[in-house]
């Protein structure tokens, strides 16, 4: 009977050991594939976790960071070595002061990553998809206000775009697909308007607008990025003008008829 037992017990330790060495190994290659890492150069120390997985199909569009021989690389359409998987910090050689952070999936940047100056101040922090400028930038001025605020979509500026200086907004205008699309301003340090632009396809189109003391002091007209002279502009008004009488009187005459056949109607009816 004991010898059994014996025979059980040394057969499920067996088995244990068998299981833990497997896990071990899976651990450890792992631990291979993604693993974290430091490469040092002239002037920055880089830390992050590289990954050596293979199944990974580049795209043509995209910007790849890898690393090799101890150097980090940086190819379009396609890598040689272990992909960037993971946090990724650049810190100065001298004094370790933080330059930059942020996080790689399979070798292109994701996520949220910062950029601060060699005081520790905040320089820059932008947002990007699948290695792509995607979502909110903000540079930073030297006392951590805002310089600049907008957004990207696919590398290219969207939405609003701001400047400002010493906290205080200066400028304002609508993007689209990188192009300034929309009305655009310009603020005193008050906060008042000083300009007020409008913009096709990155060129002027529209009217042009200069403001003092709350006051319009000069208007200006373009299309597609010219100016329209003041005579052409002049003979536009006069056309519009015409052109609205012109539709006044049609629509009087047309109204006058309508009144001439009702009438006629209940005289017949009589």
């Amino acid at each position: 009977m004991k010898s059994r037992l014996s025979l059980i017990l040394f057969f499920v330790s067996c088995v244990n050991c068998f299981a833990r060495d497997n896990f071990m190994n899976d651990v450890f290659n792992e631990y291979k594939k993604s693993h974290h890492l430091q490469s040092v150069d002239t002037m920055y120390i880089h830390t992050f976790v590289a990954s050596s997985k293979t199944n990974i199909k580049p795209k043509l569009s995209k910007t790849y960071v890898w690393y090799m021989n101890n150097t980090i690389h940086s190819t379009v359409g396609n890598y040689g070595g272990k992909l960037l998987n993971g946090e990724y910090m650049k810190l100065t050689k001298k004094g370790r002061k933080l330059v930059e952070k942020g996080n790689y999936s399979n070798g292109l940047k994701d996520g949220a990553w910062y950029k601060w100056n060699s005081d520790g101040s905040l320089k820059e922090y932008t947002e990007y998809k699948k290695g792509t400028m995607d979502g909110k930038y903000i540079q930073y001025a030297a006392d951590n206000t805002y310089a600049v605020e907008g957004f990207y979509k696919n590398n290219l500026k969207t939405k609003s775009w701001s400047s400002y200086k010493e906290g205080q907004i200066t400028s304002s205008v609508q993007y689209k697909n990188g192009k300034r699309n929309g009305n655009a301003f310009e603020y005193d340090m008050f906060g008042n308007i000083t300009k007020q632009e409008k913009f096709k396809d990155d060129k002027l189109n529209g009217q042009c607008i200069t403001f003092k003391d709350n006051k319009v002091i000069s208007k200006e007209k373009y299309k597609n990025g010219t100016i329209i002279p003041q005579k052409e502009r002049r003979k536009s008004i006069v056309k519009n003008i015409l052109s609205k009488k012109s539709q006044d009187r049609k629509k009087k005459d047309r109204e006058k008829v309508k009144v001439e056949k009702t009438n006629k109607t209940r005289t017949s009816n009589r």
